[in-house]
């Protein structure tokens, strides 16, 4: 098993924030993406993960 880049578990969280947000909400999805920066500091912001799932929310489906 290979051990994922920084930029893979970024993508990877911020998939969950976007997640969060298409189901929850903002709030929560910042809430989410607020724990993730407190547990994974290394990988990103909080502002990053939402940004990159604001990003997803604009992408079309594919």
């Amino acid at each position: 098993m290979s051990a994922r880049t920084l930029r893979e578990e970024f993508e990877q969280l911020s998939r969950f924030v976007w997640v969060s947000w298409n189901n929850s909400g903002r709030e929560q999805a910042l809430l989410v993406a607020r724990s993730f920066a407190a547990d994974f500091p290394s990988v990103g912001t909080a502002e990053d993960f939402m940004r990159r799932a604001e990003a997803m929310r604009q992408e079309p489906w594919s």
